[in-house]
Parts: C-alpha cells; sequence; structure tokens
C-alpha cells in the first residue's frame, strides 16, 4: 500500500481528487472512465470539493458512476449511498443522467444483486472473467469493514460473483456488496479514511492484516493507495 498521508482531512480529499483527475487524463482515450463509489461521512467531503472547487475541472461527461455497496433502502431513505451522494454531488454537477448507474436498493435483493451484476458485467470490459473497473474508491470502516463486507464474513472473500447481497452483523439490515475479487480486479484501488478515530484500524489495514476485510484487499492487491491525515 503506498500511504499518502497529509495534514487535514481536506488536504487527503483534495489531493485524491487530483490523483483522480490524472487517472482520467491518462485514459482521455477511453470514451468513459468506470468509477465505483463508497457512502459514508468521508465521501460525503469529497462530494463536496468535487461539487465546489473542482466542479470545472472534472471531466462530468467521460465519468460513470456505479457505486461499491448499498443499503436495501429506497433512494430517499437517509440511510440510502444513492441520497448522500445526490445530495453532496449529483445535483450539483453538470453529470448527465444516463453517465449515473445506482443500485436500486428499494429492489428485492436477490435480484437486484443478480440485476447489478448482469449491468456492470454488459458495461465494463471484461479480465479474468470479471468486470474491470477503471477506479474503486473505498472506504474502510472502524471494524475494518468495506463494501460492506465484514470481519468474520470470510465464506465472501473469494466468491466470483461481483455483487452479492449481505447482511450487517448487527442491525441485520441487507446491503447490496461488491466483492473483493472483483475489487482487486480494478485498475486502481483508492482508501479514503480520516479522523483520529480510525487511526488504529488503519495501521492494521496497512499492515495488510486480513481479519479484516480493508487489510484483505491490501495484502491481496498488487497496490493500493491510501489518503489519509493520520
Amino acid at each position: 500500500m503506498i500511504v499518502n498521508k497529509y495534514l487535514s482531512a481536506d488536504d487527503a480529499a483534495r489531493q485524491l481528487t487530483e490523483k483522480i483527475i490524472e487517472l482520467i487524463q491518462f485514459q482521455s482515450q477511453q470514451p468513459f472512465f468506470s468509477i465505483a463509489l463508497s457512502g459514508g461521512n468521508n465521501p460525503a467531503l469529497l462530494f463536496d470539493l468535487w461539487a465546489s472547487d473542482y466542479k470545472q475541472r472534472i471531466p462530468w461527461k467521460q465519468l460513470h458512476l456505479y457505486w461499491v455497496d448499498e443499503r436495501c433502502v429506497p433512494p430517499t431513505n437517509t440511510d440510502s449511498n444513492y441520497l448522500m451522494t445526490k445530495n453532496h454531488l449529483l445535483d450539483l454537477v453538470p453529470i448527465p443522467h444516463e453517465n449515473i448507474f445506482r443500485i436500486h436498493g428499494e429492489a428485492n435483493p436477490s435480484d437486484e444483486a443478480f440485476r447489478y451484476t448482469s449491468l456492470v458485467r454488459k458495461n465494463l470490459l471484461q479480465q479474468n472473467e470479471l468486470p474491470v473497473f477503471d477506479c474503486i474508491l473505498l472506504g474502510i470502516g472502524p471494524d475494518g469493514h468495506t463494501s460492506s463486507i465484514f470481519p468474520k464474513q470470510t465464506a465472501l472473500l473469494d466468491t466470483s460473483t461481483p455483487y452479492i447481497v449481505n447482511e450487517h452483523p448487527q442491525t441485520k439490515q441487507k446491503r447490496i456488496a461488491l466483492t473483493p475479487r472483483t475489487i482487486l480486479n480494478a485498475k486502481k484501488i483508492i482508501f479514503f479514511a480520516t479522523g483520529s478515530q480510525k487511526r488504529e484500524i488503519i495501521r492494521s489495514v496497512i499492515s495488510g492484516n486480513i481479519q479484516y476485510p480493508a487489510g484483505y484487499i491490501v495484502n491481496r492487491a498488487p497496490e493500493t493507495l491510501l489518503y489519509t491525515d493520520q
């Protein structure tokens, strides 16, 4: 893992954004740049920045937006990752509607996991019999989870299905989640995690501690990037 550490979360978000713009420009010969987004407080900070300071610099027409995971709730529910992205980003930037591929959290979970898997297989290039995202933006939960894959859910780590239905171990809320094998198949994997409350878990993830799903990704990927203030 390549660790990019800054004095503040804002600085980390800005440098991460510069990296994404660099990746888009490097692949400008492609018709689109596919990026899978995560939910949570850190992405909200990032999206606020994209919608303000970077609104004129990001080539919105070239971006195809997907989601890493989604809670199985309607898109108007405050738990929805899509709603958070809509409020902090999508309603504020000139991205074409047809470039937004949301997970339908309001649908039957099994049906939606199958539909979204079929969608990404159809839309993205395939390699190793899996879809290839240009970039996947991941968070690190305080328990070391990422993409709604939680500790001790080892059976999910090697599944070949890109998106599956999973369940939060405490709340039992169902979620649609991108699985590790497809994450590891991406061209670029970027973690964004800030805040002093995550200091210890970030240290464990950086070391590639496979008891945490985020650490499992770091341990298995040829390269991952972390942008943090810790």
